[in-house]
Order: C-alpha cells, then structure tokens, then sequence
C-alpha cells in the first residue's frame, strides 16, 4: 500500500502497511505551504515516510512542525532522525517530551 490522501489536505505517509509493520499511522498536514507531521512511527521507516512525502508532491523540507501524541515507540521512533534531519520544532505534553529526552 501507498501513502495517501485522507481528506483534505490530511494524508498517511506511513503505517503498518504503508512504511513498516511496527510503525503507527503517521499523518501529513498540509496547511498552505507549511507541512506538520503527526507521529513518526517506529524508527525503522524514515527514508520511506521522506520518500512518501515526495510522491505525494511536497517537499520534506517544508515540514514546519512535528507533533507527539505520546511516547510508545511506534509513534515516536523516527524523532531522533526527523530532529536530526532539521524539521523544525516538535510539539508534545511534557511528559512526553521527557521521555524522548532520555
């Protein structure tokens, strides 16, 4: 399966069946042109959610944020290369943000 279209301006870019068997449903928010990742998955699959972005017709380069819903590895995996790979800032509670700190 490929990544695709939800809704309007809502896309998965990863998943189960889409990036890598561990990973969650990882959403692209497409608002104008600034792109915000929801999750990440489980760290395997960070070449196929850049790709996937690709396909779709945007730009990794434009993700604008990065959102953490909670800490379980298969949303938050691939931080440490997103954060490595310079998209801008990461949202979460606190707690989450001092679980992947550690």
């Amino acid at each position: 399966m490929e990544a695709f279209k939800v809704y309007d301006g809502i896309y998965i870019i990863g998943g189960p069946d889409i990036s890598h068997p561990y990973d969650c449903a990882v959403y692209l928010v497409v608002a104008g042109d600034k792109l915000i990742i929801i999750d990440s998955g489980a760290g395997e699959s960070f070449n196929i959610l850049e790709r996937n972005i690709q396909t779709l017709g945007f730009n990794p380069q434009n993700v604008t944020a990065v959102i953490a819903t909670h800490a379980h590895l298969d949303h938050s995996g691939c931080f440490p290369a997103l954060y490595k790979k310079a998209f801008p800032p990461f949202f979460s509670t606190s707690h989450v943000a001092n679980m992947l700190h550690q």
